[in-house]
């Protein structure tokens, strides 16, 4: 056995042991996307429910044929209060920054699962599923083949919601890091939901600004019952996401899935100036 196989092993009794550590429990994160880039046709992720569970699924795949493949979801029971958004595009940053965009104004529904999704030769798709799932119903994902199973291996985490509180004051700024820093999630919290609460102790103008730190980023969030997306920026360099008129010790929320297609963390800027300062606030 060469010693990449033997990494794989042992890696994959981790996992197992976690598995079964955070399949007794009544809600929990799967993540899918090892490996990233599919090469070949087959099962990528198979499991049978042992109880009444409530699962959020965060997916992430690139075609590596060299064909046309189709990606399938399947169960074999209804899934009650499911929200889902799947979005495939040749640029795996747009394919997850659409899904988390989709899947933050779903509407729950209660259907079974049979999803497919037509994906061409270097192709992203990128998705969140998330629902009730009754016990001894069983989850597929596969490229196109069932009868065959991939080299591939999941990830299970115990908590996918976070909540942050931060207080800021006139003049002053505070910074939050997205996609690092949250212990036992994996890295770069991609599709965890991340609330950031900002209170402010002055009515005034909030600022949000990022500085994507790992490459090229982009945001994907929501406040006030509205979802905003960026453009694709330049690394180390900070841009204005947006502005409002806040009201002293009403707390603004805002609301971030980090997207498959991204590498982070991305800084994340606040900063409270007053109503009576000149208009140009930067």
């Amino acid at each position: 056995m060469t010693l990449a196989s033997k990494i794989l092993v042992v890696l994959k009794m981790v996992l197992l042991a976690l598995l079964i550590s955070v399949d007794k429990q009544n809600s929990y994160f799967i993540y899918l996307n090892n490996p990233e880039t599919v090469l070949s046709k087959g099962i990528l992720h198979q499991k049978t429910f042992i109880k009444d569970s409530h699962v959020r699924y965060f997916f992430h795949y690139k075609n590596g044929t060299d064909k046309n493949i189709k990606f399938n979801i399947q169960s074999k029971k209804p899934v009650k209060s499911l929200k889902k958004s799947i979005s495939t595009d040749p640029m795996p940053e747009f394919a997850g920054a659409n899904a988390v965009k989709n899947f933050l104004s779903a509407k729950e529904s209660n259907s079974q699962l049979n999803l497919v999704s037509s994906l061409e030769p270097d192709a992203t798709i990128s998705g969140i599923l998330e629902g009730d799932f009754s016990k001894g119903d069983t989850i597929t994902y596969f490229f196109e083949n069932k009868s065959v199973v991939t080299n591939s291996y999941d990830i299970y985490q115990n908590n996918y919601n976070y909540e942050f509180n931060l207080n800021i004051s006139l003049n002053q700024k505070t910074n939050y890091k997205l996609g690092s820093g949250i212990a036992n999630t994996v890295k770069g919290q991609y599709g965890s939901t991340v609330n950031l609460n900002i209170t402010p102790n002055q009515t005034g103008i909030l600022k949000m600004s990022f500085n994507p730190r790992g490459g090229h980023g982009l945001l994907v969030f929501s406040n006030r019952g509205r979802i905003f997306i960026t453009k694709l920026l330049p690394a180390f360099k900070k841009y204005d996401a947006i502005m409002l008129s806040v009201e002293k010790g009403k707390k603004e929320t805002f609301t971030f899935i980090p997207i498959g297609g991204l590498n982070y963390p991305i800084n994340l800027e606040f900063s409270l100036q007053s109503y009576f300062l000149d208009a140009d606030i930067a």
